[in-house]
């Protein structure tokens, strides 16, 4: 062919010499005007306009380029382009186009352009368009024997109307309605309507993608620019005619081209995973995709096409990008809490449908799992497990689908998560952090998370925003690396439910012709593909840290450091009610279904708490009442933290009531009925929350006579300070308790089982007061106090602890103050006028020794109390006066720290990692090893910066210290041997924190849960003791194997029995244990009655296996960090 057409290329004007120089930090609005002008370029109008197929210039060369060239000129070239670019190009002949952004934008000043130019140009204008029709019409005709295309004819269409001076009417108005359309008799092609418009923009933006892929991979190689140039433009002759068929039918084998171009440089499979991340207040119909066919076939039988047999001529482009809807065909996911994905479903029925017939059709993939998503490494093991089981009973319960795919949204990630989502029933997991936080990121599509005991499918690939042009602009660079690093090349892109750029609905109609850069699948399904091509890898905990410190103080949405401390003890304390409740299934306690009822309703509140507080939310105190809808938050934050602090202490209220109330159950049910002729006085029945023995100390109600001698009795003594009971002490009869004389029982409580004490009748079966042997030192006098172990000598100074000794050892095992952390160092004031003397630099506050006082020294327990005030060390100024109470016990190894703050005058601001008020601790061994608890296992940290609820310890060869910081999590590790626990810092408001030094204790956790988790104390009436009045009935007999959870079931009735004659229920204890000091092990599990039946599930949707029932119990064996569930089966 010799006919001309009107332009002799179309270019988009690139920044850099090569496509492959493109940079890629450009900002939000530059990179979309680069990425549309790609992509406007393939217009098929466009392309009915020139010969070939569009490219890239040089910017900075754009004036040297003869003939008439149509030129889109981005935002980012503008700058590359030469002296008066504009008006020289337009000289020429060409038409140029700039400073647009959105692709409506270029679409629209494409519009207006070309009928300018027709307008300048008059009908030599007009003709070259004819004349554009008719040679592609021709090459059309000539390149069907060579490509077979089917016959089809050709629609020819009017040239503009012109006016009497040869001149087209003017476009002010730009791009041409569809009344002006209809309304004018005479139209170009270019304001006629287009099938597949949008595909060709596709088609141009999976183009730069492939060509620049190519680059990256550093192969170079691009499609045969003939054969697709042929293609390309009979699709857009096809596509101007309405011919829909051939469009498609040449569409397919452009895209195909495409596809044979990246399989010369990676033959191996692409997937495209599409992750949709909504709000929680997110429209639930937004996640719902069109109900019609989005196939290439099916999507244009309403297409513009129809518009133009309806002489209803289209506008030049498809719907805006911001209303660009998901398609059905291809498939999504979903990443979202279980209480979102229940609350739209229970909302929306449409929702609901949807999603529950997509599930099924493996169309949707629901990355979800938490109820709350409730902070990880914040909170307990059972706290995670509980979260994690709601969320998969609302799951079920909304859609009749399990989840199996593990994500969400707030940074929630430790080392061993796996070991919990595994025992869950997870099949996958997303190692990626949506939210801000530090986790190890080496990208991979596809590994084998492990940790010790347990494994699970994941990925740790981070998704791109598929709504951001600076994200697109490096799709190729992340697909290269997955390339690169993966047996399947993936790309993840993220997104929220409505879309506001075009480029997911590109990639979308591109993988309906062809998986160019991949085909798009739901992770499910690409965890299935990869099956078997994973490697195993383990991450350190050190490598985690969440970001909820920073955000809490920042953001004020809750108290940064109390605030998780409290759910923390809350958690541990509701645990401990859970026991009773496995110990009345175990009694065969009847009635305890409401009880039941409540500690469900009690749990759900406590995971909402989390949540809430996380978010800087609260709400109506409302456990039974579940109509009450969610109020809105207080935009005071002072309000919130006054609301959240309220619904904190009504919840401990209810677990408090809820634990008595189960304690007297137990006790009904163990004790005698007294008949009319018993003379009974009231009795204590004390129930161990723990499975293991352990000592416990009970304020004796007043007015009681001394309990009756009995074994677990170890003593009774004197107290006379209310104001500072020992810490744990508990109280039964709380609110009568006088200001007088006071006694504490020291009770040794079996495992799991119960004690029963009595008042004493007489003198003689009384149990004896406990008095000091004579010429015994005070366990409290001046600045020291001791016990039968060591003795601890306060400094006169700090105020604080100078030194632990043991007795016949000479190593001073821990010392501690209080001290404020400055942000920056500050100079040391040294009272002297010497200018040459260097004054020195710290990053701590100064003390300054004001008082102490002896508080409590009686034969069991000793406290003196000291006060300081802590001063700028620049100029003296005073910064906080702290009061400290130290506090050791006759018969325990621990002392306890209570620190209260008076007249803070410095307020905090800034980084609360680096200023603060805390407790700091130091200790001899530069050596000796530091670890720390993560969901209530042992685990190491790496840098200074560690958060550990549970406890902190200091061990070398010899010995071993415990820090046990009562839920508070935050701690930072200031030299070799220092340690600081965080107590104040921007946002608290709380003034008092309690700490507890243990020594020498093998095993951490179970101090833990002693400290957190008291016993129930319970005063009863009209009961006489059983003949017992102490027993165990469940324990544990391995030290490092905790119960993270326990659960009572009733069952089908036992095998061979007739269901319609009585059948007995079974009564199963689903017992889950974790061992927590990565040592193998076998536990026994004994049970006050023998069970009928155990077995054992590593997963909750795995095959149980039999256990062995003798006389000692159930024996278990526990690899290293291993969580296994134990179910017991009792008949009757």
């Amino acid at each position: 062919m010799t006919e001309s057409l009107p332009f002799d290329e179309i270019a988009v004007l690139i920044p850099g010499y090569s496509i492959e120089d493109l940079p890629t930090d450009l900002n939000e609005t530059s990179a979309n005007s680069l990425l549309n002008a790609l992509a406007v370029a393939w217009h098929p109008k466009l392309l009915n306009l020139s010969r070939g197929i569009p490219c890239t210039r040089q910017a900075e060369t754009a004036g040297e380029l003869p003939g008439h060239r149509l030129l889109l000129v981005p935002s980012c070239a503008e700058d590359w382009m030469p002296h008066e670019w504009q008006s020289a190009l337009r000289d020429r002949g060409n038409i140029v186009l700039s400073r647009c952004s959105t692709r409506r934008e270029w679409l629209d000043a494409l519009d207006s352009a070309i009928d300018q130019w027709i307008a300048d140009f008059g009908s030599a204008a007009a003709d070259e368009v004819s004349q554009a029709e008719y040679v592609s019409q021709t090459e059309h005709d000539e390149s069907s024997e060579a490509l077979s295309p089917p016959e089809s004819s050709a629609v020819s269409l009017p040239l503009p109307q012109t006016s009497d001076d040869g001149s087209a009417p003017p476009a002010s108005q730009g791009r041409m309605g569809n009344e002006e359309a209809s309304a004018s008799p005479h139209t170009t092609r270019l304001h006629s309507a287009v099938c597949l418009a949008d595909d060709f923009l596709a088609f141009g933006t999976v183009y730069f993608q492939i060509i620049l892929l190519s680059r990256r991979m550093h192969h170079f190689v691009e499609p045969d620019e003939y054969l697709l140039s042929n293609t390309i433009h009979i699709a857009a002759a096809a596509a101007c005619r309405g011919d829909v068929a051939e469009a498609e039918l040449r569409l397919h084998e452009a895209f195909g081209q495409l596809r044979e171009t990246r399989e010369r440089f990676f033959p191996m499979d692409c997937v495209l995973v599409d992750i949709c991340v909504p709000s929680g207040d997110a429209a639930p119909l937004q996640l719902i995709p069109p109900l019609r066919d989005q196939s290439p076939q099916g999507r244009h039988q309403t297409s513009e096409c129809d518009a133009v047999e309806s002489d209803q001529v289209e506008e030049f482009s498809a719907q805006p990008a911001s209303s660009a809807p998901a398609f059905a065909t291809h498939p999504v996911n979903i990443a979202a809490s279980a209480s979102e994905l229940c609350r739209w479903a229970q909302e929306f029925p449409e929702f609901r449908a949807w999603a529950t017939e997509a599930i099924q059709s493996d169309h949707l993939c629901l990355l979800t799992g938490h109820s709350a998503e409730t902070r990880v490494s914040l909170n307990s093991a059972a706290s995670l497990l509980s979260d994690l089981r709601t969320g998969r009973e609302k799951l079920v319960r909304a859609f009749q689908a399990a989840p199996v795919c593990w994500a969400r949204k707030r940074f929630g990630l430790t080392a061993n998560l796996p070991l919990f989502l595994s025992h869950q029933g997870f099949d996958a997991a997303m190692h990626v952090a949506l939210d801000d936080g530090l986790y190890p990121d080496r990208e991979q599509s596809s590994i084998e998370w492990a940790t010790a005991g347990s494994s699970i499918a994941a990925t740790s690939r981070i998704p791109i925003a598929i709504d951001s042009g600076t994200s697109m602009l490096k799709l190729a660079d992340r697909m290269a690396e997955s390339m690169r690093d993966d047996s399947v090349a993936v790309l993840f892109v993220a997104r929220l439910p409505q879309l506001q750029s075009p480029w997911l609905p590109d990639l979308q109609k591109a993988a309906s012709y062809a998986p160019v850069l991949g085909q798009f699948v739901t992770f499910a399904e690409l965890m299935a593909r990869t099956d078997g091509t994973r490697h195993r890898t383990e991450f350190s905990h050190g490598e985690y840290l969440s970001p909820a410190l920073i955000q809490s103080s920042v953001l004020k949405s809750e108290t940064p450091v109390t605030g998780p401390a409290e759910l923390f003890r809350l958690r541990n304390r509701l645990e401990g009610v859970r026991f009773l409740t496995t110990l009345a299934g175990l009694l065969r306690v009847p009635d305890t279904r409401a009880v039941l009822d409540e500690l469900q309703a009690i749990e759900e509140r406590l995971l909402n708490l989390d949540n809430l507080q996380a978010e800087g939310k609260c709400e109506p105190d409302s456990v039974s009442n579940e109509s009450e809808s969610r109020i809105t938050p207080p935009q005071d934050s002072s309000s919130v933290l006054k609301c959240q602090d309220e619904s904190r202490r009504n919840t401990s209220a209810s677990v408090r009531s809820l634990q008595r109330a189960l304690a007297a159950m137990i006790a009904e049910r163990i004790g005698k009925a007294a008949s009319a002729q018993d003379s009974v006085s009231q009795s204590l029945v004390i129930c161990n929350t723990l499975p293991f023995a352990r000592t416990a100390c009970v304020l004796w109600p007043d007015g009681w006579r001394l309990p009756t001698e009995n074994p677990a009795l170890e003593m009774v003594s004197d107290y006379r300070s209310l104001s500072t009971l020992p810490a744990g002490t508990i109280a039964p009869v709380p609110d009568a308790v006088s200001a007088d004389l006071h006694r504490l029982a020291y009770i040794k409580l079996p495992p799991g089982g119960f004690v029963w004490l009595a008042p004493s009748e007489n003198d003689r079966t009384a149990a004896s007061l406990f008095t000091a042997p004579r010429r015994e030192p005070p366990l409290a006098e001046g600045l020291s106090l001791r016990n039968r172990l060591f003795e601890v000598t306060l400094s006169e100074r700090t105020g604080g602890i100078a030194s632990v000794n043991f007795y016949n050892q000479r190593a001073n095992r821990v010392a501690q103050q209080v001290a404020l952390r400055f942000e920056q160092q500050r100079d040391i004031r040294t009272g002297t006028d010497d200018e040459d003397s260097d004054p020195g630099r710290t990053w701590y506050s100064t003390v300054e020794f004001v008082d102490s006082r002896v508080v409590t020294s009686t034969a069991t327990e000793g406290a003196i109390e000291t006060t300081v005030r802590l001063l700028d060390p620049s100029n003296g100024k005073p910064l906080a006066t702290v009061r400290q109470l130290t506090t050791v016990c006759r018969l325990s190894s621990r002392i306890e720290i209570l620190v209260s703050f008076d007249n803070v005058r410095h307020k905090l601001t800034g980084n609360p990692w680096m200023t603060y008020f805390g407790a700091r601790f130091a200790w001899d061994n530069e050596a000796a090893a530091v670890t720390r608890s993560v969901l209530g296992q042992s685990a190491d940290f790496r840098g200074e910066r560690f958060e550990s609820p549970d406890y902190i310890e200091v061990a070398d060869q010899d010995h071993r210290l415990l820090i046990v910081p009562h839920g508070r999590p935050y701690h930072r590790r200031s030299g070799p041997r220092m340690l600081d626990s965080l107590l104040i810092v921007e946002g608290e408001t709380a003034s008092s924190f309690r700490l507890t030094l243990d020594f020498d204790q093998p095993w951490p956790q179970q101090t833990v849960q002693d400290l957190l988790t008291p016993p129930a104390a319970v005063p009863v009436e009209k009961l006489l003791s059983p003949t017992v009045t102490n027993a165990w009935l469940l324990g544990l007999s391995a030290k490092n194997v905790t119960l993270v959870t326990s659960e009572v079931r009733q069952t089908r009735p036992i095998d061979g029995t007739d269901a319609d004659s009585n059948p007995q229920p079974v009564t199963e204890l689903h017992l889950t244990l974790l061992e927590t000091e990565m040592k193998s092990c076998t536990c026994i599990v004994r049970t006050a009655r023998t069970p009928a039946t155990a077995q054992l599930l590593r997963s909750i949707n795995g095959i149980p296996v039999s256990l062995a029932v003798n006389e000692t119990g159930v024996s278990v064996s526990l690899s290293g960090g291993q969580m296994v569930t134990v179910v017991l089966g009792f008949s009757g």
